[in-house]
């Protein structure tokens, strides 16, 4: 109960900060051209920073195995999240499926969850978190380009090299070379003022650009909701129903999944809160550059984010009860 209560204060700061950003837009400070800028920098510099900032801690093999454990559970999501918005969004011709599944899909975790997450579990929080992310990066650079371009459409290469999972594996490397390197020569750095100082200002540095993560966030996230419009988001069917398989049918599922897993609440309320996001604004992206619908992606992700102030703190409770 007492996560649900922080939750439900922080998701009221993010959205303080979402009218700031609503309120911008709105005063002609945020046009598509610098909220294109802004996600870019949250999503290759910023977010990344955060990832790799989680995973400067001593190395424990507990939490190595949590890591692993996390990464294939998401994975198992993202997997039965395409199979079941395949099933409930159908191909046919002259619909916008493949919108539809992509909004069903892709979640803002970095976003939405990453700043919760953080709030309630802190680094060790985001270090879980990551793989999550690291998932959803590689399901969606393999996936989300099979959905809209087919099997030719899918590289290797865009597969590996992106973002989120350089940061993770960046991290990783981080995190092992600390059981890796030995004592001795770990106590020698130490000692050194200079490397020793130099590991601080970096570390320093990447703590800076995470806490830049929430506000840039939700600012963005604002500017999204006023150019989408919010009448027009809430009165489409479509979008609600799209919005229904994602903030609601899914999570319970995977709620139902992770009740028979033997793994710890803390895990399990991590992976499930970075599940529960509001829809990716990386959809609304995908589909506007392969020309399809993404308007309606816009929409969906106006109507998840404002939905998801009831649907995350409701799950969190749901899963305190286990």
């Amino acid at each position: 109960m007492e996560h649900c209560i922080t939750i439900l204060w922080r998701i009221f700061v993010m959205f303080l900060l979402m009218i700031c950003g609503f309120i911008l837009s709105k005063l002609g400070f945020f046009d598509e051209k610098t909220t294109g800028k802004l996600s870019s920098i949250l999503t290759k510099f910023i977010i990344p920073a955060s990832i790799i900032a989680s995973f400067v801690r001593k190395f424990e093999a507990s939490e190595a195995t949590d890591f692993l454990f996390a990464f294939g559970i998401d994975m198992l999501f993202f997997i039965l999240s395409a199979l079941l918005s395949s099933f409930i969004f159908r191909r046919k011709e002259g619909t916008d499926f493949r919108d539809y599944r992509m909004c069903s899909i892709y979640v803002n975790n970095a976003f939405f969850a990453f700043p919760l997450i953080s709030a309630l579990f802190g680094d060790y929080g985001i270090f879980i978190g990551s793989a999550h992310l690291s998932a959803m990066h590689v399901f969606l650079w393999t996936y989300g380009i099979f959905l809209y371009k087919g099997k030719e459409g899918i590289s290797l290469k865009s597969a590996i090299i992106n973002p989120g999972l350089m940061a993770t594996l960046i991290g990783t490397i981080i995190f092992v070379s600390s059981a890796l390197i030995p004592e001795n020569a770990m106590n020698v750095l130490a000692i050194n003022s200079f490397t020793s100082q130099l590991g601080e200002c970096l570390y320093e540095a990447l703590n800076m650009l995470k806490g830049a993560n929430t506000p840039i966030a939700m600012l963005i996230a604002g500017a999204w909701l006023e150019k989408a419009g919010i009448k027009k988001s809430v009165t489409d069917f479509s979008v609600w129903k799209v919005s229904f398989v994602r903030m609601i049918i899914i999570p319970l599922i995977l709620l139902g999944i992770i009740y028979f897993i033997p793994i710890s609440k803390d895990i399990k309320t991590v992976i499930l809160l970075g599940s529960s996001a509001p829809t990716a604004i990386i959809a609304a992206t995908f589909s506007q550059i392969n020309e399809a619908n993404y308007v309606f992606c816009t929409k969906v992700i106006t109507v998840t984010t404002l939905i998801s102030a009831i649907t995350m703190p409701a799950f969190v409770a749901l899963i305190s009860l286990f």
